[in-house]
């Protein structure tokens, strides 16, 4: 019986062996299609869910094994899929998203009440058409700076929805008047904040903006 156990005990040692002999560690940076090394950008192994993120530099490290598919992602970036070969070095470039149609599309299923959510105070004196002629950003029911969108970690969001100007800005007014982009994360972290309380909690998030865009909000 002792046998038996110490024969069991010296198998399961020669499996983690083996396992952790396949594995090598990946390292490379991220950059996006202007080569702006990215900081914050996601690294996923599709197979297993482990991940990690690249630091300040767009540098990131990896423990991965041949075959596996590497998942790379940012805000505004197209995700990009690579497969760990013989290489241990696994420099990406993320392209941009696709970009919004000129005219925004409407989803139907924009009902709830969330959505709807805008004090007096947050909407008094805004009567102009904004200069930026960017769509307006609601994140769980709470207008935002587009700036603060690239905070948000792409796996914490449930849902994004588009509306086009005419629902826009009948719902949120003229500041809506290039259309609104309705973000919905998966725990609602920001469903009962004020848009102030928001920004704040959207400072607080792990994933940081690139450097170039940290020295553009430093200026801001």
């Amino acid at each position: 019986m002792k046998s038996l156990k110490l024969l069991s005990l010296v198998l399961a040692m020669l499996v983690g062996f083996v396992s952790a002999a396949q594995q090598k560690i990946i390292t490379g940076t991220v950059s996006d299609y202007n080569t702006v090394l990215l900081a914050g950008a996601s690294v996923k192994i599709q197979q297993s869910g482990k991940e990690t993120a690249t630091n300040f530099e767009g540098e990131y490290t990896i423990a991965a094994q041949k075959g596996d598919s590497l998942i790379f992602s940012y805000v505004g970036c197209q995700l990009q899929t690579q497969v760990v070969g013989n290489k241990n070095v696994m420099n990406v470039q993320l392209t941009t998203s696709p970009p919004l149609p000129e005219k925004f599309g409407y989803n139907p299923q924009i009902t709830d009440k969330q959505y709807l959510r805008l004090t007096e105070s947050q909407i008094r004196n805004i009567d102009s058409v904004p200069s930026n002629k960017e769509p307006l950003y609601i994140v769980d029911g709470v207008p935002v700076k587009s700036q603060q969108i690239a905070r948000i970690n792409p796996y914490d969001i449930e849902n994004i929805s588009v509306l086009k100007e005419n629902e826009a800005t009948s719902l949120y007014g003229i500041r809506a008047y290039y259309g609104a982009i309705i973000i919905s994360t998966k725990n609602e972290v920001y469903k009962n904040l004020t848009a102030e309380e928001t920004a704040i909690e959207l400072m607080k998030l792990p994933v940081p903006f690139s450097k170039k865009q940290i020295k553009k909000d430093l200026n801001y």
